[in-house]
């Protein structure tokens, strides 16, 4: 009887335990650490053995002294190959702005064990802009604005960024508040992909509510910007008719179009109205600026900016980048190889297409200005990476044992930093750590684009970094929808400071986001608030 007794104890003992509420018990969590960077200590001025001084006052034919320096990065490259095999070198850049007409390349012939960097306490910028000055005013839309001749030579030329100032100026775009909502998106003319068809359906048109269409005056001028779902998309337009409401694009969206989704056009020449806009009108070749306090005509200069990319390392090794400022590239449109054409030659669309459909995540087929591919020990410190239109930085296939520190990235096109490789087990790019810097106002162009985007490797380290303030996911780790093998493992996610991204435009979003089995991967000490998804009917995550 008692061992009965007891058992039917221990039985209302343990329904108890499960079935009855316990009594809510508040958490106790450590103090929160302030989130405090390492500051970088630049250095003294040392000229060692093998060093050379540039500068953009200087001359080739000189012999890289601190007295008699170089002008440019590439003869400074040629000389390093020359002396002193891969003894520790320095090239000291001295201040001012070099512009790079063309990619700087680095392969297996440039010497190891180099630093390229600034002279202590020195501005020194590599720009990709070319300056355009040269106004007269003029009067657009009732409001005084500048206009200057520009050679555009077709579209190679076409700018699609602009600067003043160290920052970047916006094209004219309409609605100048809110979004406009697509009223029909023309289904019936569609492709659907062969993934997952309620969302990768592909259009090359739709149908605007009429009264929202501005009377454009050079409708292929303009772009048509779609938000929805975790994608942007940018389509140029091909044409415009008002009296139906019908838009064509040039690109077909990479996810399906809906009712009421969200959409704004850019560079309309109609919409040109608050200062420090801009619009470029390809067909008279000219350039239309609303001026900002303190502007005329004779002292106003922009700079165009030209080239996409900056730098391009490929076979290298030992190479080191310190203080070097890279700033003001331009974009074009992703013609993408994801998706490609999907379009068969017999729609009756296809004749409009220009460019293949783009990736739809987190701007995966955005170029970088500076890329590194097989490449190992190539370091960034104390960098500034600011006003880039594509990705900043990217880190490709078989890239090892690369560090980033101490350097900052700010408004910038699309992924801030991309660490990319193939997928292999353990995946090929491996060892690549960023620590201390600081990304705000990325994805400004793309805003798909993740502060720190790492998609295949493996043994990273993305610590002590400040991300805030853009449209996406702050750090995104993993590449592998389902759980199958993985070849991103071993990643420390630790002590990030994360906030105000979202900002209400995109979906499926979260302050760091991973993807796939990762046993090994470490996220710990981050400290995230303020992440903010779509907030219309279709809104979702973050």
């Amino acid at each position: 009887m008692t061992k009965i007794c007891a058992f039917f104890t221990a039985i209302v003992t343990w329904l108890t335990i499960v079935f009855c509420p316990a009594e809510a018990v508040e958490p106790v969590f450590g103090e929160t650490k302030a989130h405090i960077q390492t500051e970088f200590n630049e250095g003294e001025f040392v000229m060692g053995k093998y060093d050379l001084v540039v500068s953009p006052s200087g001359d080739d034919n000189n012999d890289g002294s601190l007295s008699s320096p170089l002008k440019t990065i590439g003869r400074a490259k040629e000389l390093m190959k020359a002396n002193g095999e891969n003894a520790a070198a320095t090239v000291w850049f001295r201040e001012g702005t070099y512009v790079i007409d063309d990619v700087i390349e680095f392969n297996a012939s440039d010497r190891k064990n180099v630093t390229y960097r600034s002279y202590p306490g020195e501005k020194v910028e590599f720009s990709g802009a070319r300056e355009i000055s040269g106004f007269t005013e003029t009067t657009v839309n009732g409001v005084k604005a500048y206009v200057t001749d520009v050679e555009i030579n077709g579209n190679e030329d076409y700018f699609r960024s602009l600067f003043k100032d160290g920052k970047s100026l916006s094209r004219s775009i309409y609605p100048k508040e809110g979004m406009l909502k697509i009223a029909d998106p023309a289904q019936g003319e569609a492709i659907a992909g062969s993934h997952a068809p309620d969302f990768f359906t592909h259009s090359l048109a739709f149908y605007a509510h009429k009264s929202d269409i501005p009377d454009f005056a050079n409708p292929k001028d303009v772009e048509v910007k779609v938000m929805h779902f975790w994608c942007d998309e940018h389509l140029p337009v091909y044409s415009v008719d008002k009296t139906t409401g019908r838009i064509e694009t040039t690109i077909a969206s990479a996810m399906r179009l809906r009712v009421d989704d969200n959409y704004i056009f850019e560079n309309v020449k109609e919409a040109l109205s608050l200062p420090g806009e801009w619009y470029l009108d390809r067909s008279e070749e000219k350039l239309y600026y609303v001026p900002e306090e303190g502007d005329t005509p004779e002292n106003t200069v922009l700079y165009a900016g030209v080239n996409e990319k900056i730098l391009n390392v490929i076979n290298g090794e030992g190479i080191n980048f310190q203080g070097i400022d890279f700033i003001n590239t331009g974009w074009d449109y992703v013609d993408g190889k994801h998706t490609g054409i999907p379009f068969p030659e017999t729609h009756p669309l296809y004749k409009n297409i220009k460019y293949g459909t783009a990736h739809p995540q987190a701007a995966f087929e955005v170029p970088a200005a500076i890329n590194v591919e097989a490449s190992k020990e190539i370091n960034f410190t104390d960098c500034r990476f600011e006003n880039i239109s594509y990705t900043a930085l990217k880190f490709d296939k078989a890239a090892t044992d690369c560090d980033v520190t101490s350097c900052m990235f700010n408004n910038i096109g699309a992924n801030a930093i991309f660490i990319h490789g193939d997928f292999v087990v353990p995946a090929s790019t491996q060892r690549i750590n960023i620590r201390d810097c600081h990304i705000s106002f990325y994805g400004r162009i793309f805003n798909n684009a993740i502060g720190i985007l790492l998609t295949h490797a493996y043994d990273c380290e993305l610590m002590n970094n400040e991300i805030h303030d853009g449209w996406y996911t702050g750090v995104s780790v993993g590449w592998n929808w389902g759980y199958s093998d993985n070849s991103t493992n071993k990643i420390k996610i630790c002590d990030n400071l994360i906030y105000n991204i979202g900002n209400g435009w995109l979906s499926d979003m979260g302050g760091i986001y991973t993807l796939g089995i990762q046993p090994e991967t470490v996220i710990a000490g981050n400290i995230i608030y303020n992440v903010g998804c779509d907030e219309s009917a279709y809104g979702y995550g973050g």
